[in-house]
């Protein structure tokens, strides 16, 4: 199921690429090294991410479990009033799970920003490199044009790749 949802991305990517390569061999080299970037980043960015959903899939185990266990004791809580004691355990386990979800949270902050980051730069760059190559009459506007429609193909295709990476 998932490489059937794959699939349509990874060959819109390598058909994109091929074209970029087939316009200007520079830009595609040039947008290659920001695609490796982009990878690298993701997978990188990723793992911490994996370690504290692990984390964070534990914690709220164990926190559901427990109150599994004390919900048939309420009458036992209520006789021996334990109510205090009961919201203020439960208070410092939530406190701990909410720190570590913002944490998570930020990691995931970070590898968005950063991917982001990178599509725009690349972005940025290969269009400035391609109105020089128009305005010096080395690359046709046309050309051009198509350029920056295959690079977004190919920068959405792998930002939904990534995303699945991510997932």
């Amino acid at each position: 199921r998932t490489l059937f949802s794959l699939l349509p991305h990874l060959i819109t990517s390598f058909l994109s690429f091929a074209v970029i390569l087939w316009i200007n061999w520079v830009l595609a080299l040039v947008y290659f090294l920001f695609i490796t970037i982009y990878i690298i980043l993701t997978v990188r960015k990723t793992e911490p991410i994996i370690v504290y959903q692990k984390k964070l899939n534990k914690f709220f185990e164990k926190y559901y479990g427990n109150i599994f266990d004390r919900t048939p004791n309420i009458i036992n809580i209520k006789s021996n009033t334990r109510e205090d004691y009961e919201r203020d355990r439960n208070k410092q386990a939530l406190t701990e799970g909410f720190k570590l979800n913002r944490k998570q949270v930020r990691l995931w902050v970070t590898m968005m920003f950063g991917q982001e980051l990178v599509r725009t730069v690349s972005f940025v760059i290969l269009f400035s490199v391609g109105i020089y190559l128009v305005s010096r009459g080395i690359s046709s506007i046309g050309q051009f044009v198509m350029l920056l429609a295959y690079i977004n193909f190919l920068s959405n295709s792998i930002n939904m790749l990534g995303g699945s990476y991510k997932q």
